[in-house]
């Protein structure tokens, strides 16, 4: 791979004996930007394993052959290593990407696979990606998902072999990552929001299918004079950025921060809020859900993939289906202020079930199973 991913290779990574040598596992592609991948990979480490970065995208066969040397290649997302802008470049990457598996693979690499998604958020080459994905999935040792329902999901649109082992776990938990603390009247002012408001958030990268325009327009027909609507994050695009400004026009109970919340603010953010609206349409997972019930906030997201199974019932699910699904959802959590602290108490207990130590512990089982095995 490029330069990238050496620069954050781990530097035990060259320390490959053939025997009584740690297990070495290279992850990629890796956004460090979300906590997930990094505290899964510390939590990995913490078991005795070496992890390595694999970097963001880009070409990894040479490395990981000559100097990586893995017992297991985990790759997290596809589509860097399928998709360009042209049709015909990306069935050529994705071509490619084939042989490098397979090559991997024989020279006795096991290869697992985590679905967060059915498909590119972006709809980019769709068929292209799926055809892919499919051959992909067959040349699997162990696919992984973050709830029942993904599995079940994943296993139907890439044809997995029902040879090939799926394992189910629960997204991990913030908890750590982000210290709390509850004075929620000082977070409030840094925001400039009062202690009678009805805060509703929402944090994270701004996108079209993340359905923020959807959120304000639902948000604009259900609020009264006391509600808020809270909005941080960096638009996609500057169009996407620009129908977004459009739609919250002049009315002065939204409140958007048009740009990236460093984790030094994300905390005082989530604590100002009463309720974290995670919408979205067409998601298998959602990394924000989990973020929101870490820091005792119920959530409110639609009942779709693995989120019911995640939220259980200390949150509000809405219907996609139905054209006032985000409106009727808004009503209901505005209705319920009273009950909000032990919803949150509820959400804060449920997401402390799945430490990103727990959930590592069942990753690496699986690991050590595959590799017990030998070949398939």
């Amino acid at each position: 791979m490029g330069t990238a991913a050496e620069s954050r290779r781990s530097p035990l990574a060259s320390r490959h004996s053939p025997e009584g040598r740690r297990r070495v596992v290279v992850h990629l592609p890796v956004y460090p930007e979300n906590a997930y991948q990094p505290m899964l990979m510390q939590a990995q480490r913490d078991l005795g394993w070496e992890v390595i970065d694999g970097g963001g995208g880009g070409n990894f066969l040479r490395t990981a052959l000559r100097d990586w040397r893995p017992d297991v290649l985990h790759l997290h997302w596809l589509h860097p290593y399928l998709l360009r802008k042209g049709r015909f470049a990306s069935w050529m990457r994705g071509m490619r990407f084939l042989a490098e598996i397979t090559l991997l693979r024989r020279s006795g690499i096991k290869i697992v696979w985590t679905v967060h998604n059915l498909g590119n958020h972006r709809q980019q080459h769709g068929g292209i990606e799926l055809a892919i994905t499919r051959r992909f999935a067959r040349q699997c040792d162990l696919i992984l998902t973050h709830g029942a329902a993904a599995a079940g999901a994943a296993r139907e649109r890439f044809r997995i072999p029902v040879s090939t082992p799926v394992l189910s776990t629960r997204f991990p938990n913030y908890c750590n990552q982000y210290p709390i603390d509850s004075r929620n009247s000082q977070w409030r002012s840094e925001w400039g929001l009062s202690e009678s408001d009805f805060v509703i958030g929402f944090l994270g990268r701004v996108e079209p299918y993340k359905q923020v325009c959807e959120l304000v327009d639902a948000f604009r027909g259900a609020a009264g004079n006391q509600h808020r609507l809270l909005i941080g994050g960096r638009a996609s695009s500057e169009d996407y950025g620009n129908a977004l400004r459009s739609r919250i026009g002049l009315d002065s109970r939204i409140q958007l921060f048009s740009d990236y919340v460093p984790d030094e603010r994300m905390r005082s953010f989530l604590l100002a809020c009463d309720v974290i609206a995670c919408p979205s349409k067409g998601i298998l997972t959602s990394s924000s859900v989990p973020l929101a019930m870490s820091f005792g906030r119920p959530v409110l997201a639609p009942a779709e993939g693995c989120i019911p199974e995640e939220v259980g019932d200390t949150g509000f699910l809405y219907d996609n289906s139905r054209t006032d699904g985000l409106q009727e959802v808004l009503q209901r959590a505005f209705a319920a202020r009273s009950l909000l602290p032990e919803m949150g108490r509820h959400a804060l207990a449920r997401a402390q079930e799945a430490s990103p130590e727990f959930i590592a512990e069942q990753i690496v089982a699986a690991y050590n199973s595959l590799l017990a095995q030998g070949r398939r």
